[in-house]
Parts: C-alpha cells; sequence; structure tokens
C-alpha cells in the first residue's frame, strides 16, 4: 500500500519547481525508514521554507539561504497555521532537504570550503597513517582526533610551522590534557602526538631528539583486577531488554554476541550473514585489528535471538551485514556507537556499573567465567582473539580460587 503524504498547504508552493522539489521529499523520508509522523513534521517544514524562498529569495536553495531562514524568518514568524516553527524541526527537515534535492541534481553541488592550515596539515598526516603505516581506522580515528586538537591549541587559525615547535611547548599540550583524563586516555593523546612528530622526522622536518619530549604516560597494566558481572548481575542484564519489539530483540542478540563470544563492539559490527554456519553451528570472526580469523562455537541461546531476529526483524535486501538499523536511516549496517549504547542503556536501567564499563565488562565476565570452569588460559586467549597470551594473563588474577591454593604459606616471625 503506497504511502499518503500530507497535502500541500494552500498557496505554499508558488512554482512548479517548488511543487516537484517537495514530491520528491516524502519518498525519500520514508525510504530511510523515518515514522509517518516525522515524515510529515518534515514536509511541513519544507513547505514552509519553500513559500519563504519564493518571496524573499532570487538565488538557487544552498546552505547560506537556509541559515537566513532559521535566523531571519524563523523566531519572528507570523506566517498561519499548520506552518512548522520549532527551531530543532525545521533545521532537522532542511538540513534532509538539502540532502535529497542535491542528490536529485535539483539544486546545485555543495561548493567545498578551503580547508584551513590546521586541516591541510591533518589530511597529511591521515594520509601517511593509511599509506605508510596501514593504521585500522579506530586507531586512525583518534589520532587524527587528538592531533587535530594540538595543532589547534598551537597554532590557531594561523599557519603551521611544525619546524618551530619546541619541546615545552608539546609537553605543556600532554599536562594540560592529562590533568582532566584517565591515564588511559592520557597514553593515548601522547602516542597520538608521538605518531605526530614521527611523521614530521619522516618528512625531514624535525629530528629524532625531539620524540623525547613526549613523555611516557605510566599506566600499569596488572595494577587492578577488571571489573567483571556476577551471574546473577549478567541474567538481570540480559532480561532487561524488551524483546517485544523489533530493536530490542535485535539489541539482545547483539549484547548475546558481547556476553556469549565475548566479541569486541567492532567485531559484533563486522558480522556478515554468510559468518555464520547453521548446519555446523559455528559463527565466523575476523580480527579487526589482526585481521586473523578465528572460529568459535554458536550457543544454543545466541543461535536461537540471531535465528528470531533473522525471520522476524530484519529487513530483508542485498546487505550482508548481520545487523542492521532499525531507524533512519533504516536498512544500513548498524555501528560501534549503536551497539554500546544497546549496553550502556541496560547498564543505566539497572545501575550494575557505569555504562562507559559495560561494553568490555561483559567480554571480561565471560573470559573470567571461563577460567573459574577450568578453561586454560591459552583457551581463553584464542575465544577473546588474543594474539599473545600476555594480553590475557590480566585475567589470571580474578580466580581468586586459583590463586590461594598456589600461594606460599606467609612464615613465622618467632
Amino acid at each position: 500500500m503506497a504511502r499518503e503524504f500530507p497535502a500541500p498547504i494552500s498557496h505554499s508552493v508558488q512554482s512548479n519547481e517548488s511543487l516537484v522539489r517537495l514530491q520528491k521529499f516524502g519518498p525519500y523520508l520514508t525510504n530511510r525508514g523515518h515514522p509517518p509522523s516525522t515524515t510529515q513534521t518534515y514536509i511541513r517544514c519544507a513547505e514552509h521554507f519553500e513559500c519563504w524562498f519564493a518571496t524573499h529569495c532570487v538565488e538557487a536553495i544552498n546552505e547560506g539561504v537556509v541559515a537566513r531562514f532559521l535566523k531571519d524568518h524563523l523566531p519572528c514568524c507570523s506566517c498561519s497555521p499548520p506552518r512548522r516553527r520549532s527551531y530543532k524541526d525545521v533545521r532537522a527537515a532542511l538540513r534532509h532537504y538539502l540532502a535529497v534535492l542535491r542528490k536529485l541534481d535539483l539544486i546545485p553541488p555543495l561548493q567545498p570550503l578551503p580547508l584551513s592550515a590546521v586541516e591541510k596539515e591533518v589530511k597529511d598526516f591521515e594520509q601517511y597513517l593509511i599509506q605508510t603505516c596501514g593504521v585500522a581506522l579506530e586507531t586512525r580515528i583518534y589520532r587524527v582526533r587528538y592531533v587535530r586538537e594540538f595543532l589547534a591549541d598551537r597554532y590557531g587559525a594561523g599557519p603551521v610551522t611544525p619546524q618551530s615547535l619546541q619541546p615545552g611547548e608539546i609537553m605543556k599540550f600532554l599536562a594540560e590534557r592529562a590533568a582532566r583524563c584517565k591515564p588511559g586516555t592520557a597514553k593515548v593523546i601522547s602516542a597520538s602526538v608521538r605518531s605526530y612528530l614521527r611523521f614530521l622526522v619522516l618528512r625531514g622536518i624535525l629530528n629524532n631528539r625531539m620524540m623525547a619530549a613526549v613523555p611516557t604516560i605510566p599506566q600499569w597494566r596488572m595494577s587492578s583486577l577488571p571489573k567483571v558481572l556476577l551471574a546473577s548481575e549478567l541474567d538481570q542484564l540480559l532480561t532487561s531488554f524488551n524483546v517485544s519489539i523489533p530493536e530490542g530483540r535485535r539489541d539482545y542478540a547483539m549484547v548475546l554476541c558481547m556476553a556469549e563470544l565475548g566479541l569486541r563492539t567492532c567485531e559484533v559490527v563486522q558480522l556478515r550473514l554468510n559468518d555464520i554456519n547453521w548446519r555446523e553451528g559455528t559463527i565466523r570472526i575476523i580480527g579487526k585489528k589482526s585481521h586473523r580469523e578465528r572460529i568459535l562455537p554458536l550457543t544454543s541461546v545466541l543461535g536461537n535471538a540471531i535465528a528470531k531476529y533473522l525471520k522476524v526483524d530484519r529487513a530483508k535486501g542485498n546487505e550482508p551485514a548481520l545487523f542492521l538499523r532499525h531507524r533512519a536511516p533504516a536498512g544500513i549496517p548498524v555501528t560501534s556507537h549503536i551497539v554500546r549504547g544497546a549496553v550502556r542503556r541496560a547498564c543505566a536501567r539497572l545501575g550494575i556499573l557505569p555504562p562507559r564499563d559495560g561494553p568490555h565488562t561483559l567480554r571480561h565476565t565471560l573470559a573470567t567465567r571461563m577460567l573459574e570452569n577450568g578453561v586454560p588460559l591459552t583457551e581463553v586467549a584464542d575465544v577473546l582473539g588474543h594474539e599473545t597470551i600476555d594480553t590475557t594473563a590480566i585475567y589470571a588474577k580474578v580466580n581468586l580460587e586459583a590463586l590461594g591454593r598456589v600461594a606460599m604459606p606467609w612464615p613465622e616471625v618467632v
């Protein structure tokens, strides 16, 4: 059954061109998965803009014209109902409106803004990370982010002159950032700046001695126990999902992948339909960092959850990804942000641990449970996808009962 869109407001369409533009907007919103109420709201917002545009502008529709409408007209709008005046709704609607008009070549293409000196330097650094270093996407994202912060802090809107960098400027930036973040984050920022300095050395702009200006951030990996959930807490977490709705069933299956198999959020995102071997009861995981393949058993609980999601809720199509978005833009693969959000919302509902710690805590919980059941550390490393046993060694500390059996008696003092 075809979707019906709201009839145009009387006299809101001043030209055939406006009518053509508005007629394309509704199907675009529907195909993206917007609910009918949102679709109707956005169409009314676009009609409001078109009515104003027909009487106030002679140039083509672009971001500048939209900005004028939002800034000059909307705050003092006296147009008759049902004009939409909510700034948030109108801004969101017109962002989509520009996108569909540009996609259909109904308005001129967007002219890219000239890059600032900082952005040019950041772009060159990113190409170095891709072509020379071959770093993973997640690593590249945070290194680019922190180097951009460093350059903006040092040069602002002025020219970038890395050859004039002084050790004190580097240490000052890192000290200020480290003072307001955790040691792990400070270590990441330090590594990002060090990577940028290495890039400058490779270009012949700096010498290797400048690398000594980047301090080493102490972070003792074995100094604390990893956070884990009790069996009762894990059950509460898994039963907190609303499996009566499609999005809840998808989130439940995604979180089960982390709780039953110890997958990282990025590995959940990477899962494809052909990674599951239903006949043999296995699932293939390709490591995000190592790109190594590992085959894990598909547990009955996880298999049933995925099968129900595939039969009932997953959109049909040619998309190979296992988990897809249910909200606009619907039908495209989920992101790591969506997977983390599913865990963090569950943690917030129950209050069993800080939401930020949720995703990786499921991985810690699985490793701890395996060790407590007598699984060798080498097999735990294989399940988690660790390249070395040293990475898995942290979980040996949580098996307090086994550690107690090997502890030497404390000598008595006579």
